[in-house]
């Protein structure tokens, strides 16, 4: 769910940068204050042609790609663009030669003074906990296929090397299935250079654990039709996810797990309720009230850790109390499913080991909401719960400040390492 919102300035959709043959490059970086505590950094490029200069702004909190400016004013002393689409304009001066350029930032009803300082290079993330190869483990690419859909979902395995563990050849191993939040997702549920669920599968399978990942249905597609399914759509292309796995001999098809992270919660609710060869489940976020209450609360909370008045809060919970959603189009069918969506229909209905893991900086699925209305639901006579609320973690499990999104891309951070090592001991206790 971690892509459902955006409270940034900068829209999440960006045009592609573009590809320039240039004279001269000149990199700029700065930050932009949007209030006391939020700011944004952001990139600035100009590109000195031969019969022209070229300016393209990037905000790499959200993506890599930079914007070209629609319009452009650059003088000795100045340099003054538009980005029409966006309602941006930003005007600045030189100052130290070219070393420094300030001035202002507008767009809407946001205006701010902005500082950009000389740079060799555009912004790079630096993201430590991302897994490099050599493997001490085995990596297998496999594919399965949804009869209710015409698409070929590929996915990446990885088993533990028999000899590195010292184990008999024919050892079967526990697996988790990885699925992801809201979005169309590759199987690392990439998001700003973070790949949590590498990062998941590369620690749980040197623990002795096979992982199974793999691309959100429509990955890769062109055809648009691809992702016009809803969460339960979703969670049958997981379902076909594990019938494959249970035909590979290295799994021990008596010890299949599900870990989803948000809607990829959603899913373990619905499978974790209707089938039985699932032996546990792990909730990552994972809502336990309506789609509209997700909705309404992480607008009111976003909004408000963002300074916004009451009164344009009261604004956006009406718009969201009265949205009605046209189900013909991409996005439609998905959120108008998502919003009249009730987990406790399938929490009622979940009698197998569960793992309930939450952030308490969660802006997105709001903790205390969510876990008590996660123990409301959950039948009482249910055996080998779990729950744990990590106090200062986000929505994807990082160590943060407010738990903002915009954070999310600013954090080297991936996943707490408790949260992976928490994962691990709970599939091990309940796969023995």
């Amino acid at each position: 769910m971690s892509k459902l919102i955006s409270c940034c300035v900068f829209t999440s959709v960006l045009l592609c940068g573009l590809l320039l043959q240039a004279q001269d490059t000149l990199n700029y970086k700065g930050d932009l204050n949007i209030s006391k505590e939020q700011s944004m950094p952001l990139t600035l490029q100009i590109i000195t042609l031969k019969d022209t200069v070229k300016v393209l702004m990037g905000s790499p909190s959200q993506t890599n790609q930079l914007i070209p400016a629609t319009k452009t004013k650059i003088t000795e002393d100045s340099v003054k663009f538009n980005i029409s689409n966006m309602s941006v304009k930003v005007r600045l001066k030189y100052i130290n030669g070219k070393q420094t350029l300030h001035g202002t930032f507008k767009q809407g009803l946001l205006n701010k003074e902005i500082t950009f300082e000389r740079s060799e290079s555009l912004f790079a993330f630096n993201r430590p906990q991302t897994p490099l190869p050599p493997f001490p483990y085995k990596e297998k690419e496999l594919s399965f296929t949804n009869p209710q859909c015409e698409y070929v979902f590929h996915g990446t395995l990885t088993y533990p090397d028999n000899k590195a563990l010292d184990a008999a050849d024919n050892k079967k191993y526990p697996v988790a299935v990885l699925v992801s939040g809201s979005g169309c997702q590759n199987r690392d549920e990439e998001i700003f250079q973070h790949k949590p669920f590498m990062v998941i599968a590369d620690y749980l399978t040197r623990n002795g654990i096979a992982v199974f990942r793999y691309d959100d249905r429509g990955f890769g597609s062109k055809d648009t039709n691809m992702y016009k399914g809803t969460t339960y759509d979703f969670a049958c292309d997981t379902r076909q996810a594990v019938q494959m796995l249970k035909n590979e001999d290295m799994i021990d098809k008596d010890n299949i797990f599900i870990i989803g992270h948000s809607e990829g919660g959603m899913i373990c609710e619905i499978l974790g309720a209707q089938y039985d060869d699932i032996k546990g489940l792990i909730l990552m976020a994972a809502p336990a009230v309506s789609g509209k209450e997700i909705l309404m609360s992480q607008t009111e909370a976003i909004m408000r850790l963002n300074g916004a008045s009451q009164s344009d809060i009261d604004l956006a919970l009406q718009e969201t109390e009265n949205v009605k959603y046209d189900t013909t189009s991409i996005n439609g069918l998905w959120l108008d499913y998502f919003y009249h969506f009730e987990p406790a229909e399938y929490l009622k209905k979940i009698n197998k080991p569960l793992l309930i893991l939450q952030g308490g900086k969660d802006m997105q699925v709001l903790c205390d909401l969510n876990i008590k209305a996660m123990r409301k639901h959950l039948p009482e006579s249910q055996k080998n719960r779990h729950e744990k609320v990590y106090p200062d973690l986000n929505h994807l499990f990082q160590h943060c400040k407010t738990g903002n999104p915009d954070e999310y891309a600013l954090t080297e951070e991936t996943i707490s390492t408790e949260v992976l090592k928490d994962i691990k001991e709970f599939i091990l206790q309940i796969a023995k």
